[in-house]
């Protein structure tokens, strides 16, 4: 069912692929630079969030502006996502973080859970934008973190079966699919 979902998704959202593409090579070489351990690339994704999204950032409503956030967060997911797709179940180093200290399995999950929320976040703030792309980009990242849960549970099932890493992927699922159907109208449904 995932793989049909993903290949309607890409056609779906093909005419903004080409526009993604020149950030592609960037995104590439950060990911390589970054993907050194699944702590790591949560820890990376996260700072740069922070960085784009102080916490007192008022919501986006300018279509342009709201484009280019969410673009951001969709590249943040996807270096994530794909860097996840790099790492196999039992690596040596899958938990240690930036500061080469590791993480326990509950405190992975709480970088994971915080990931999600922010990214959750960052689509709440540019939802009253008005924008179909707005919305495409919000359903493609929603894609990212469906994906990155998979992966989540394939190589660190210690921490993909916590129950706040449970209940988080779910509430951003919520989220996301709320927002894309009140921005393009329940025909577009993530599910």
């Amino acid at each position: 069912m995932l793989f049909p979902r993903a290949a309607l998704s890409i056609l779906a959202f093909s005419p903004f692929l080409g526009a993604l593409a020149s950030s592609r090579t960037g995104v590439e070489l950060e990911r390589r630079q970054d993907a050194s351990s699944m702590a790591a690339v949560f820890s990376n994704a996260q700072s740069k969030i922070d960085g784009l999204l102080p916490a007192d950032t008022q919501p986006i409503n300018d279509p342009e502006l709201a484009l280019t956030t969410m673009s951001q967060i969709f590249d943040f997911t996807n270096i994530v996502t794909a860097s996840m797709d790099t790492f196999n179940e039992g690596d040596e180093n899958l938990l240690i973080d930036l500061d080469g200290k590791k993480v326990d399995d509950v405190q992975m999950a709480e970088k994971v859970v915080q990931l999600w929320q922010s990214v959750g976040r960052a689509a709440s703030l540019v939802k009253d934008s008005g924008s179909g792309s707005v919305a495409t980009m919000i359903q493609v990242t929603a894609l990212n973190i469906e994906l990155c849960t998979d992966d989540i549970s394939r190589i660190a099932q210690g921490v993909a079966k916590l129950p706040n890493v449970l209940e988080a992927a779910k509430t951003n699922q919520e989220l996301m699919t709320g927002i894309v159907n009140s921005m393009l109208g329940p025909e577009f449904d993530l599910d």
